[in-house]
Parts: structure tokens; sequence; C-alpha cells
């Protein structure tokens, strides 16, 4: 089993090549250099593509997975437009994953009869959101942080992935903190090795991008 992931996340772009056991990966980080934003980091995926391609072969490649969001519009669609190229040029389907069972997934421990209020950043102070039952989604949208409790139920586990100053501010609810879970390339990696051991493949034609706000265009102001 051969299988390319690619993961236009703004704050973890990366490329790898999981081969079995074994996995090769390139993250987008290494091609910035300190004058470019955080938020460039998905326009050099291209390069951690090509950086696999000249350490691994590509011919043995069965099928690519990618993050289709929500996330940056930007980060959606170099990513997706990257694995749908590639999967033309190697005649190989494509494994969608989105971001909210990437996150969930990096649990060590997932109850079925549990409601998991998965939160993914967005604009900040908002976040999308996504309440999971039994590998079922009941609803998604996107929230202010501090409305989150509006929408979730009591009963709901809130799963995010905050950095220190987060976890401090946001302390008047209860959350599972992902940051000392699993890696988005180890929850990335079984994931797909799961979705192609099922056979849940895509023709690169029918992958689309989740986005759950418009797109819209900031026009500077008229004098």
């Amino acid at each position: 089993m051969s299988i390319l992931l690619i993961n236009s996340g703004d704050s973890n772009a990366f490329a790898a090549l999981l081969d079995g056991d074994e996995k090769v990966v390139s993250y987008a980080s290494e091609f910035m250099d300190s004058s470019e934003p955080r938020s460039k980091k998905p326009d050099k995926l291209i390069h951690s593509v090509y950086s696999l391609s000249e350490r691994s072969s590509f011919k043995k490649i069965e099928a690519i997975a990618v993050t289709i969001g929500p996330g940056s519009f930007t980060g959606i669609r170099v990513g997706l437009s990257i694995a749908k190229g590639m999967s033309f040029a190697l005649g190989v389907k494509l494994i969608p994953i989105d971001n909210f069972t990437l996150a969930l997934n990096r649990l060590n421990r997932i109850d079925q009869n549990t409601e998991y209020c998965v939160l993914l950043h967005a604009k900040l102070p908002e976040y999308y959101y996504s309440l999971v039952k039994d590998g079922e989604t009941l609803y998604s949208g996107c929230v202010f942080i501090e409305n989150i409790a509006e929408i979730i139920k009591k009963e709901a586990i809130v799963v995010v992935d905050f950095d220190d100053e987060s976890e401090l501010k946001h302390h008047y609810f209860k959350f599972i903190n992902l940051k000392n879970s699993k890696s988005e390339l180890e929850s990335m990696c079984e994931l797909a090795r799961r979705e192609y051991t099922c056979g849940k493949l895509t023709d690169p034609e029918k992958a689309e991008p989740l986005y759950l706000k418009d797109f819209t265009i900031k026009r500077p102001a008229r004098n």
C-alpha cells in the first residue's frame, strides 16, 4: 500500500508518502523564509511534493489522500488542485479527508456513544464546529467561540487544538485539548489506510472542497 498524503492546513501543511509502515514527510515550512507569513505555508506544498519525488518513487502510488476543509480557502484550493492534478497524471483515485474527522481521529479513544463537538480555527475569534456521534455528523457551521455553549448540548465533549494562551482564555467550558494527542500526520496516515482498505476512493473530478463560509473579498474603502 503506497499512498501520497497532502495536508493543506495553515499551521502544519505537509506532503507525505506512506508506503506500508514506512512514511517520508516533507513540511511546507521547510521552504519558507522568515519574511513569509504562516498563512503562506500551503503555497509551498508543491515544493514538498517535489521534495518527496526526489527521495521516493511515485510509480507505486495507489491513491492520494487530501484534506478538503473546512479551513483556509486558499489552502483548500491549493491542496485539492495539487491532489487532483497528480491523480490524473498517475491514474489513481483520491481519498478526501475532512478536517473535522482528521481532528477527532487524533484522540486515542473515541466512544461511539458520545457526542463530540469538534472545533477548528476559522478567522479568529470564529471557529468551525461539527457535532459528531457514532461516526455521523449531526450538524456543523461557524460560530464565535464565546457562543459555543449555546450550540452544544451539556453532554457533548468539545475537542479542540488550543495553544497555551487559548487554553487559559477559554477555561469557562470543558474541552479535550488535542495538543498532547496524536499528530495530524499520524491521524491522516491512519485514516488513509482505513479508507483505502475499505475501498472508499473518489474519482478526482468528483472530489469537492468543504466550505462552511462564503468567500468574501475585502474591497478598499473609497475616500
